[in-house]
């Protein structure tokens, strides 16, 4: 479990305030956090492919050209 000086730590570095009341809701909502953390680091993921967009669609507009407009009125 957390401790609550690395409660405090991590509040001072996100600038929240965290009250002495608080501590320990944050201390195990935060080990709780780091503990499903833990379980992804346990998934094999070797072989699978990144995905960054899961649709396929690409970009489909057309190349911007700078061009003459004769219409200006």
């Amino acid at each position: 479990m957390i401790s609550k000086d690395e409660v405090k730590h991590i509040a001072g570095l996100a600038r929240i305030g965290v009250t002495e009341k608080d501590m320990d809701k944050f201390s195990k909502d935060l080990s709780v956090i780091l503990d499903w953390i833990k379980q992804l680091e346990e998934v094999k993921i070797e072989g699978v492919v990144p995905t960054a967009h899961i649709s396929g669609v690409k970009n489909i507009m057309r190349e911007d050209k700078v061009e003459e407009f004769f219409a200006k009125e």
